[in-house]
């Protein structure tokens, strides 16, 4: 029986926001180079956040910029919570 790997499963979703918190304010480009997805992946991905409030959106000369907001331990389980339900109707409604 093959062994089973250990630890947590990240989302290409929590790689993103692990990689603005550790990078900072990005445009959408950089960020979909980084992850290795498309950039209208990206800003869907990042309108999601910022709808959850865990990221702020600025344009800037024809280009999408995505930086982190600092929240609370506790403000960040409330929207992680709000996020992985909005990704599940996503999933629904593109499954149907």
């Amino acid at each position: 029986m093959a062994d089973v790997p250990t630890g947590e499963t990240k989302t290409t979703i929590d790689s993103l926001m692990d990689l603005l918190i550790k990078k900072g304010r990005m445009d959408s480009s950089s960020i979909a180079l980084a992850l290795g997805v498309d950039p209208n992946i990206v800003e869907s991905w990042s309108k999601v956040l910022e709808g959850g409030g865990l990221v702020k959106i600025t344009y800037e000369m024809g280009k999408m910029y995505v930086e982190p907001l600092n929240l609370s331990k506790e403000g960040q389980e409330v929207l992680q919570k709000k996020i992985e339900n909005e990704i599940e109707i996503v999933q629904q409604d593109l499954a149907s």
